[in-house]
Order: C-alpha cells, then structure tokens, then sequence
C-alpha cells in the first residue's frame, strides 16, 4: 500500500496524497452512513455539539 501511495500523483489523477486520501475517507463514508453517524457520536462525546458533529462529519440525524 505504501508504494502505492507514493506513486499516486504521478498517474495525473491527483495533486497530492493527502488530495487522494481525503477522496477515499469521502467515498468510504458516503457508502457507510453508520461509520458517518458512529464518528459524529464520538465527537459529540468528545465535545463537539451533536450539531457541530453532524455538520462536520456531513451527516443527517434527523429526516
């Protein structure tokens, strides 16, 4: 995996790593709402108003 990342902007997909790893984190939490609820959970636990957790997390609690 490691090579893998390394290599990732010279395919011309991406600019940067961390632009590739953000798109994952955004794909894997769009097909898994339960991930999206459980981490706005744990920032609300953390501290975070739930609104501020649903808000940063791109969640929907309600409706």
């Amino acid at each position: 995996m490691k090579k893998e990342l390394e290599v990732i902007t010279m395919t011309g997909h991406y600019k940067s790593t961390s632009e590739f790893i953000k798109d994952v984190v955004r794909t894997i939490l769009a097909a898994r709402k339960d991930l999206w609820v459980s981490i706005a959970v744990e920032l609300y636990m953390g501290g975070y108003s739930l609104g501020e957790g649903c808000r940063d997390c791109r969640c929907k609690l309600w409706g």
